[in-house]
């Protein structure tokens, strides 16, 4: 109320009362609608917007249902709805805004915990390279449903693994990502100690010493990532890994957004087997795995 009172005597009523305006009509009438149009126009324009989405879909939306007709082969085809949630509300995911993932050339990790932090369950840690990080939204919801603690140890372009990589748009080697995964195998076992390690990354990175985009490179890296793997479980932590996303290159929510309001976004669409390495470019793996 205070603030509202000296809002009123040192703005409000010095350009209300002031002589230039009091002393003629139209002046104030001028004065007010100029003030008052921004106003309208932003009321109209948050008024307009969709509010946030809750998570829901409603009525006549067919979930993942509509892959049933696929799977059928019945060719039956799902009435065209809007996106949901939104393309206009997607935003980073939290770990990316909170800082948790590395640069390309930190050589110490940065752990977060999100979900249940005081009385877990049960701890899980999600460590890899970015294409690891796709698994965090669904793995934080299961967190918070489930109580789990969840421990992020991601780096950007950089496998969780004991062979040294090829630096990213360098050619070179990569020590920093080498010192990183060392620190984090160190980190996992001596400090966040989980029941499980959940672990990802692109298949298409190469190892420093082997001919660029060959199966040879990415099954030496997939030996080092197995070679971490091994330790992680001498130390009783299991570990699930889990193979990339498919990456269709194209901003998915931006052409969502162009296309996919209300029909289907046949421009959006990528057949899968051109976007997910496969067979022997994708061996990414070696004993013990």
């Amino acid at each position: 109320m205070l603030l509202a009172w000296l809002t009123k005597i040192t703005v409000e009523d010095r350009v209300r009362l002031a002589p230039f305006l009091a002393r003629h009509r139209w002046r104030s009438l001028s004065v007010s609608l100029a003030a008052a149009l921004p106003v309208a126009l932003a009321a109209a324009f948050i008024t307009s917007e969709p509010p946030p989405w809750n998570g829901r879909l409603g009525p006549g939306y067919p979930g993942a249902a509509a892959l049933a007709a696929v799977i059928k082969g019945t060719g039956t085809k799902v009435p065209g709805k809007p996106v949901l949630p939104p393309p206009a509300q997607a935003s980073e995911p939290a770990y990316w805004q909170s800082g948790c993932l590395d640069g390309e050339f930190a050589a110490t990790p940065r752990p977060c915990a999100f979900g249940d932090t005081s009385h877990p369950r049960l701890t899980v840690a999600l460590v890899g390279d970015s294409i690891a990080g796709n698994w965090w939204k669904a793995l934080s919801v299961i967190a918070t449903q489930e109580h789990w603690k969840l421990v992020t140890e991601l780096h950007a372009t950089c496998a969780f693994t004991a062979t040294p990589a090829i630096a990213p748009g360098k050619g070179g080697p990569y020590p920093a990502c080498t010192s990183w995964g060392h620190a984090v195998l160190r980190d996992l076992v001596t400090n966040v100690k989980p029941q499980l390690v959940i672990t990802s990354s692109m298949a298409t990175e190469d190892a420093f010493g082997y001919p660029h985009g060959t199966s040879a490179s990415r099954a030496a890296l997939g030996a080092g990532e197995a070679a971490y793997w091994k330790q992680l479980r001498a130390h009783g932590i299991h570990v699930v890994a889990i193979r990339e996303t498919p990456d269709p290159g194209i901003n998915g929510p931006a052409c969502v957004g162009q296309y996919g309001a209300g029909s289907d976004p046949v421009p959006c669409d990528h057949a899968r087997p051109a976007h997910l390495v496969r067979g022997e470019d994708n061996r990414r793996h070696g004993p013990g795995d």
